[in-house]
């Protein structure tokens, strides 16, 4: 940089020296120095003279300088029905920056009407009225700056296939406002059924449709997957192996042959073009790996292999996508639905699909990225997609608006802005207000997109600005992108700066400060605009009170204070209000409080009912039914988080048949297939032990992401179904969701329950896959699998990879143990859990008195039992007394045991009585157990392992007259041996 500057400088002062006051660039600076300069490296250079100045300043110049500058910024999506042409509503935006992968939702909602998007090029996005329309028209927009125009089209037909012929760069003088769109239509040239395309031209220049005289004979139809226009050529493919070529300038038209592989296709392969370095690419998976192709010669239909690499090595590149590709791809080919796709590509980058998910894969690096899943697209998945790619971001063109103020001029001024449906908004502004409507443009595209680096900019051009500097509204907008940008420090200096300040000013500083996390800073604010008499909002009141909803750091004197000013200002009524100091006051778990502002409040509206709700749901579930019958009675339509909200509620046991009631009215309001309600209904069953009814629920979900498929395994294992939940997680895995780390706790557990070792060992690989983004609750849960299944080894093998150990890493390390006939390893376990500073708990020392109880450790016992009151301040409870008693009982120390049981300082419970029961039977002690059993009875006279313990105590000392006896009294109370089962 500095090497280059300083030769572009030397060079500059020889011709000033020779032509004087003439300043003319030389051709190595022009097309050797300048050039290898970014352009926001050019542009500070301008302050070298006026010679530079001039050059910097030359629209053409900066316009070759952006051409070189701009990337790939996403990829604009909008999915169609599978097996029909019917038009779909939602159109996404997949940007592909690493430092946020959020997909945008909506993105042409502010066109007048529904539309269909066709194409996209240099930041301009062509799209078409969506059928059925009473007018169809054809849109060119600026997705930005939300500007548009309208275009009237021939013949308009759904099968049209619209493309958008926009260059900027071509001739930046002359034709950086033209543009032309391309209708290409398929028609039949005679009887015999010979079929050809014809070409309509629209020319912005002239404002007018003109049939090309050029037509093309084929008898293929045309894909849908889009035209790609390359340096102005355009290009179609068909599904007979050809692509479809169209320049124009010129008007010609001919067919390509698309490459083909030498190897024959057994799948059907997936394919798209795209457009990088200025050449025409081909995209090609198969069952012979990922290719792509370049076009040499468009005559000959020359193409070169530039990138080829196998499934295998794909595979192994990428394993924590991939896995098992070719496989899947078979399979997925067989049932009909493609397990990957290609959607597009753009400059070395592939947008692709694989199963539910979308991913990019760079040529370059052979690497692929998720992106995200289907479900953020649009609310039911669709494999068929119209996607094109989104090559430049009009924030840089916004940019050098900001520094040079050379686009002033751009086709985009001369759009016709629409808004209110096609009210047309006419442009009468002297050049300042014309410059400050610019800028505020921007500002909200800086808040909307979190760029405050282009806020920054704006900053530094109206402290030059006199005119901009006494703007409040203009400064009120900057203030606004600085606090939403997540610059606090920079938004307070401009306030502080400012000379003029009204309520929105305060509002917005204090608002930016209770969204990035610092109430007590809002509140100070809050105090400091009431000290200064500027007299509050309700925009004011509600971020004061969200700032006072911060249990941990406001207390609700501060919410009462908030309150009390709303009161005296007379804005008690507004409901937008009472909503917000309900949730502060729920949020500091005040609902009895929050129960009395609801009652008083007599303009309700669902928002009302919702926090309610919420609240109740949070601390009384109980009131939930109550308040859910009032609402209904009250004729209150609710919405899809009111029935979220009370499904949650009624997640409890006993409440099934009012949860089948909400459920029939869910259907009737039509709320079902949203997954958040569905996710609340299924869960409502599960959590009421209706596994049937819970699937029937599940199934009704439209589209499932990963928490409805990991929600439904965990209430399969909770309603004792284990293999049911690993069966979930299969066709989880299927269906093509990604687990995440509570799916895998739940498969691990579900595999511990059954012992299944070798599908635990696949789930382990599994996790090995998705990489160090796994919480140690995961790993803790691997642990206690391995150890379940009686492999120590592997147990021990994932203890000693986890980069942390918790207490509950310890303690299942040392029930591990125990239980697989290690009793000594595990008080090993737990010498080295003390020696690494880990404090043990409750749970603990359950484990490790049950280590002691399992190897006959008596004096061990002893001593832990003793020391966890004295040494850790843990007060025994019946767990570590049952264990106390089994390990007296096990070396024959029976009425030491009982002695033990009746020393408690609490009403021993059947736990206990229990343990000393099957410890007398153990021993033959006939009298010890009569007792036992005759206060295990007075716990629970229905629970038949007493009896059944009792029993056999008696049949152990040929007692046949007591078995008889034990028995009779069964019959009498009705109690019924419950009959075991095995997983073998």
């Amino acid at each position: 940089m500095v090497a280059l500057f300083c030769s572009a400088k030397l060079n500059y002062v020889r011709v000033v020296k020779m032509e004087k006051e003439i300043w003319f660039p030389s051709s190595d600076m022009l097309y050797e120095v300048l050039p290898k300069l970014s352009t926001k490296d050019l542009l500070k250079l301008k302050c070298v003279s006026k010679g530079w100045q001039r050059l910097m300043s030359d629209r053409s110049f900066i316009q070759g300088q952006l051409k070189k500058m701009e990337p790939l910024m996403g990829f604009f999506y909008q999915g169609r029905y599978q097996w029909c042409d019917e038009d779909y509503d939602w159109i996404s935006f997949i940007p592909i920056e690493r430092v946020t992968t959020e997909v945008h939702i909506d993105v042409l909602d502010f066109l007048p009407e529904r539309i269909v998007i066709q194409d996209s090029s240099y930041g301009l996005i062509c799209c078409r009225s969506s059928f059925p329309c009473d007018v169809p028209v054809i849109y060119i927009c600026n997705p930005l700056n939300k500007e548009w125009k309208e275009l009237q089209w021939p013949n308009p037909s759904r099968e049209s296939c619209i493309t958008l012929v926009f260059d900027p760069f071509k001739n930046p003088i002359d034709a950086f406002t033209s543009f032309k769109v391309v209708i290409v239509s398929q028609n039949e040239t005679s009887t015999e059924g010979d079929g050809c395309f014809s070409f309509n031209i629209y020319s912005s220049e002239t404002g007018e449709w003109r049939v090309s005289g050029e037509i093309c004979l084929c008898n293929h139809n045309m894909q849908k997957k889009g035209c790609i226009c390359v340096t102005g050529i355009l290009y179609w493919l068909t599904d007979g192996d050809e692509i479809l070529m169209f320049d124009p300038e010129n008007e010609i038209s001919w067919l390509i042959m698309v490459p083909l592989p030498t190897n024959q296709f057994n799948l059907t392969p997936e394919m798209c073009m795209g457009e990088a370095e200025g050449k025409l690419h081909y995209v090609l998976i198969s069952e012979h790996g990922l290719q792509l192709w370049v076009l040499k010669d468009h005559f000959t239909s020359q193409w070169d292999l530039t990138f080829t690499i196998s499934l295998e090595l794909l595979e192994k590149e990428n394993d924590k996508y991939l896995f098992k590709i070719a496989e899947k791809l078979v399979r997925d080919y067989n049932s009909g639905y493609p397990w990957i796709g290609t959607l597009a590509f753009k400059d070395n980058i592939l947008l692709m699909r694989v199963a539910a998910d979308i991913y990019l894969y760079q040529f370059e690096t052979k690497k692929m990225r998720h992106l995200c899943s289907l479900s953020a697209l649009a609310p039911k998945p669709f494999f068929c997609a119209t996607v094109v790619p989104y090559t430049m971001s009009l924030f840089k063109a916004l940019h050098e608006i900001i520094l040079t103020g050379i686009h002033n001029e751009t086709s985009f001024s001369k759009f016709t802005t629409k808004k209110n449906y096609r009210a047309s908004v006419i442009w009468d502004k002297n050049q300042e207000e014309e410059e400050e409507g610019k800028y505020l443009n921007v500002l909200r595209q800086c808040v909307a997109t979190s760029r405050l680096d282009y806020a920054k900019a704006i900053h530094a051009k109206l402290l030059k600005n006199p005119g901009g500097r006494s703007s409040l509204y203009l400064h009120n907008h900057l203030l606004n992108a600085y606090v939403k940008c997540g610059d606090t420090a920079k938004g307070l200096k401009l306030f502080d700066e400012m000379t003029d300040k009204n309520v929105v000013s305060w509002t917005a500083l204090i608002a930016g400060f209770v969204q990035k996390g610092f109430p007590v800073e809002a509140f100070s604010l809050f105090t400091r605009m009431h000290r200064s008499g500027t007299k509050p909002n309700e925009f004011t009141f509600v971020s004061a009170l969200h700032a006072c909803s911060f249990e941990d750091r406001l207390s609700l004197t501060n919410a009462y204070q908030v309150y009390g000013l709303i009161t005296r200002l007379g804005f008690e009524s507004n409901v937008y209000l009472m909503n917000s100091f309900l949730t502060t006051l729920i949020r500091h778990g005040r609902l009895d409080e929050a129960l009395m502002v609801f009652e008083w409040c007599s303009n309700k509206d669902i928002v009302t009912w919702n926090a309610m709700l919420s609240g109740c749901m949070q601390f009384c579930c109980s009131e939930v039914p109550r308040l859910w019958y009032r609402m209904i009675h009250e004729g209150v339509v609710p919405d899809n988080f009111s029935f979220a909200s009370v499904l949650t509620g009624l997640a409890e046991p006993f409440v099934l048949d009012l949860g089948v009631q909400v459920h029939s009215q869910l259907v009737k309001s039509g709320h079902g297939s949203e997954m958040c309600v569905g996710n609340s209904l299924v869960d409502m069953y599960l959590k009421n032990r209706s596994l049937g009814e819970g699937f029937k629920a599940f199934e009704e979900i439209c589209f499932k992401d990963v928490w409805s498929w990991t929600q439904m395994a965990a209430g399969c294992l909770n309603c004792d179904e284990p293999i049911e939940a690993l069966r979930v997680i299969g066709e989880m895995r299927r269906a093509g969701v990604m687990p995440n780390k509570f799916t895998l706790a739940t498969a691990f557990s579900a595999c511990a329950n059954t012992a299944s070792f070798k599908e635990g060992e696949k789930i382990h690989g599994l996790r090995i896959k998705l990489g160090d983004d796994i919480d140690v609750c995961v790993d803790n849960a691997l642990v206690d699998m391995y150890a379940k299944c009686g492999s120590m080894d592997g147990a021990f093998m994932v203890f000693q990879s986890m980069d942390e150990h918790t207490t509950v890493s310890w303690t299942t390390m040392i029930m591990g143990y125990a239980q697989n006939g290690y009793p000594k390893k595990a008080l090993e376990i737990f010498h080295q859990m003390r020696e690494e500073g880990a404090e043990p708990n409750y749970i603990t020392f359950i484990c490790v008195l049950y280590a002691c109880s399992q190897g006959g450790l008596i004096d061990e016992g002893w001593k832990y039992f003793t020391s966890m009151s004295d040494d850790y301040g843990i007060l025994p409870g019946e767990d570590h007394y049952a264990c106390m008693v089994n390990l007296l009982g096990r070396v024959g120390r029976v009425r030491e045991a009982e002695e033990l049981i009746l020393s408690m300082p609490f009403q021993p419970g059947l736990l206990v009585w229990q343990t000393l029961l099957g410890a007398s039977r153990l021993h033959g002690d006939m009298e010890t157990a009569k007792r036992a059993a005759e206060r295990a009875l007075q716990v629970d006279k229905v629970d038949p392992s007493i009896y059944v313990l009792l029993s056999n105590t008696f049949a152990g000392l040929q007692n046949w007259d007591g078995v008889g006896t034990v028995r009779e009294l069964m019959q009498s109370r009705d109690v019924k041996k419950v009959p075991g089962s095995s997983w073998f």
